[in-house]
């Protein structure tokens, strides 16, 4: 083990299975930061004067009007949001006040805390004003104080700080980013007030949430790409918290918090932005990230491109273009850990963008009200998924990446799991880049009869055109909102057998993009009935309109089927199997 020229005893310690070194000599005054300036945006948004007019704006809400004046009323929630609640008790708007520089201002900032502290008492659990994040964020505040008080503030302040660390020690939320954000304010607290045993367990604690939530493919555990920008910038935070203090910090971090820039550009569709994974806006990956969110940022002006067009991450993500710079076609799949924090119930589902659209898409979501929108759009229904009709259904399984291949066009992926009680879900996917398709095979082992049904979400820019169900082929199309291209998705017969009478059927389902957001979009559902054995293949593709689309699905030999597609005048077979692979005849 090499000790990088320093003592034995000082140069390393363990922290949840990192090594770490000392960051500063152990002779530097530690410094607090996570106090004031730390998550700076609410402050930006509220000055003194609009604090002193009543006027309080926090993040994207729109001004509320409230009496700040030192007599506070928590109960109010004019937007009926958690979110704005949550900054609402953060106090982390405050910050301006105590960093005015009028005596004034301070003051005001003192008796609004005491009347927090008066009217919304610790109630001894994580919840309402006390919930986990604004604790943290209101601690960062406390300590924000106690760095620009006298020592009169400073002596009135103390014993709150110490009551709200008490919390952050007793009601850890754990290794994410609500834990987090206690461990910073845990250790500004510990550094400000020179308190060894908080600082220390912050610092252990960072360490192993570092290590949970961002593995070292730089892939984050919060199951929403979207999350990536901050948590990488929560991490970074740490590390600069942790050298100011004269703390350890994990070694490797660096180069880890780096690979989450990679993670998040595979996380994006062409056009640059996040895709709706999990609790997933279509924002953009910030510049500051790294190189290759630079150069999405940019244009391909600055920074650079990826290196792979194909990544696979083993937190449960794999993505794939064509190209970077010219992209036919991209894609999605979900497998991994059941699901957790921010993530959604998509393992199986797939998203798919082609020839300048969005094609397969996933719910979004409309924010963090716990109503019965926001659990439908972390459901099975609002994704691209098999569902297993009448069997119970378990979020916590995990479903696995099980085969893949390639040829020099094509990419195969076999992804199978047990979420559904009695029954086993084999989905393999084949993207085929020369003729620019998505093909699908859903096979479904059932220790009972269940009936099957698969779901195909339209982005809401595509217009209903017809539905064809025959008893070879059902047929759903979809016209782009300048009726030149049209989205197919075709569903065939397995040889000697007969589709139902309705194989297809058209729904209205949701995707959501921002906070508040219900668009409706139209959703493919693909039906069978009841059965110990289903196989279901699906073609989905985008073409010009007037270029004609077929398949057919025909018996093979020795137990290898072929699926013979042609799109305007190549055509093109595949050798498929169930339970098994898909490939290019």
């Amino acid at each position: 083990m090499r000790w990088s020229g320093v003592s034995r005893l000082a140069a390393a310690t363990l922290v949840a299975g990192l090594l770490v070194v000392p960051s500063t000599p152990a002779s530097a005054a530690p410094v607090a930061l996570g106090g004031c300036g730390w998550q700076s945006g609410l402050a930006k948004q509220n000055t003194p004067a609009s604090i002193r007019a009543g006027v309080l704006k926090l993040s994207v809400f729109d001004p509320a009007k409230l009496k700040l004046n030192g007599d506070v009323n928590w109960n109010a929630d004019p937007f009926n949001d958690p979110t704005w609640q949550l900054w609402f008790h953060s106090l982390k708007w405050m910050d301006s006040l105590v960093l005015s520089g009028n005596p004034a201002d301070l003051t005001l900032a003192r008796r609004i805390v005491t009347d927090f502290m008066r009217d919304r008492p610790d109630p001894g659990a994580n919840t309402g004003a006390w919930d986990d994040h604004a604790t943290a964020m209101r601690t960062s505040l406390l300590v924000c104080m106690w760095q620009h008080g006298d020592r009169d503030l400073r002596n009135w302040v103390t014993p709150v700080i110490r009551a709200h660390t008490r919390v952050l020690i007793n009601r850890y939320a754990g290794a994410y980013n609500h834990g987090t954000m206690q461990s910073l304010s845990l250790l500004a607290s510990g550094c400000a007030l020179r308190d060894s045993s908080w600082r220390k367990l912050a610092a252990s604690r960072l360490a192993n949430e570092l290590a949970r939530s961002i593995d070292k493919q730089g892939a984050i555990d919060e199951q929403a790409p979207g999350y990536a920008p901050f948590i990488q910038r929560l991490h970074r935070e740490g590390l600069k918290h942790l050298t100011a203090c004269g703390m350890p910090v994990p070694r490797g971090a660096a180069e880890r918090l780096d690979a989450v820039d990679t993670f998040a550009a595979h996380a994006t569709r062409p056009g640059g932005t996040f895709l709706e994974i999990g609790d997933t806006w279509p924002d953009r990956p910030n510049a500051a990230m790294g190189p290759h969110s630079r150069w999405l940022a940019s244009g391909g002006k600055k920074g650079t491109a990826p290196d792979e067009t194909v990544k696979v991450y083993n937190a449960g993500y794999v993505f794939g273009r064509d190209s970077w710079t010219d992209t036919g076609q991209q894609y999605s799949l979900r497998f991994g850990p059941g699901r957790y924090v921010h993530g959604h119930n998509d393992h199986l589902a797939m998203t798919y963008w082609a020839d300048g659209h969005d094609v397969l898409v996933d719910s979004g979501y409309s924010g963090y009200a716990s109503d019965s929108f926001r659990e439908w759009s972390r459901s099975l229904a609002a994704h691209n998924v098999p569902i297993v009709e009448g069997a119970r259904f378990s979020s916590a399984a995990s479903t696995k990446l099980v085969g893949r291949s390639a040829t020099a066009d094509t990419r195969t992926w076999q992804l199978r799991d047990s979420a559904f009680a009695g029954a086993e879900r084999h989905r393999t996917v084949l993207v085929d880049d020369a003729m620019r398709l998505l093909l699908v095979r859903d096979d479904v082992t059932s220790s009972s009869r269940h009936a099957l049904q698969v779901l195909w979400h339209l982005d809401p820019s595509w217009r209903k055109e017809r539905v064809d169900n025959d008893r070879r082929v059902s047929r759903a199309t979809f016209l782009s909102q300048d009726g030149a291209y049209r989205a197919t998705v075709l569903q065939i017969a397995a040889p000697g057998r007969k589709l139902p009478a309705k194989a297809a059927t058209l729904s209205r389902g949701y995707v959501s993009r921002e906070r508040n957001d219900k668009t409706r979009d139209w959703v493919v559902e693909a039906h069978r009935g009841a059965a110990t054995k289903q196989s279901v293949i699906t073609l989905v593709l985008v073409t010009p309109v007037g270029v004609p689309v077929s398949a057919q699905w025909m018996e093979g030999v020795r137990g290898v089927d072929r699926i013979a597609i042609t799109v305007g005048t190549k055509t093109r077979t595949y050798d498929t199997t169930r339970r098994g692979g898909m490939s290019p005849s």
